[in-house]
């Protein structure tokens, strides 16, 4: 019991760590970890110190410097032998026909999509009559012709509608 009281008491006098006997290895306790908001705090200051300046007109007129302008290559270039557009702009009354050779040929291809969806149905319905009827005379008289005159007219349509189609392409590219 003595002997507990003499090494509480070295304890204490020692600041807490307890007495080295000899034949007993030391070890150090590991250093205390970082607090989060440590970290957080240099590694903002890390960032700050990192970033760049940004140049104003305020800067640029204070500045001593002279100022170069540095050449494209298309100024580079021999000025004769150098590309030019010679497109000239569009006009006002060219975009305005440009739009209503649009609206025109859009507005035909609705009426035309139209007529092809009446033609198509009216082609399938002389097609079920055709297989339905039993009287063979007025099957191969009226409603083949009926069916002949519609086909021919359904393959005009589309024919029609496809070239249409086309223009209207042809109207949206921009002109070189």
């Amino acid at each position: 019991m003595k002997r507990l009281l003499i090494i509480a008491l070295a304890c204490c006098i020692s600041g807490g760590q307890a007495p080295r006997l000899s034949g007993q290895e030391t070890t150090t306790a590991p250093p205390p970890k970082k607090d989060v908001v440590e970290t957080a705090k240099e590694s903002k200051a890390k960032r700050k110190q990192s970033t760049t300046k940004v140049i104003t007109n305020k800067d640029v007129k204070k500045s001593k410097g002279k100022l170069i302008v540095i050449s494209t290559p298309e100024s580079k270039t021999d000025p004769k032998t150098a590309s030019t557009d010679t497109a000239a702009p569009i006009t006002i009354e060219q975009q305005e026909a440009r739009y209503r050779s649009r609206t025109e040929a859009k507005e035909r291809i609705t009426a035309l999509e139209k007529k092809v969806g009446e033609l198509e149905r009216t082609v399938v319905d002389l097609e079920q009559q055709y297989y339905e009827t039993n009287d063979p005379t007025y099957r191969d008289q009226v409603i083949q012709k009926r069916f002949t005159q519609s086909k021919r007219q359904l393959d005009e349509a589309r024919q029609e509608l496809a070239d249409l189609r086309d223009t209207l392409k042809k109207i949206d590219q921009p002109t070189p």
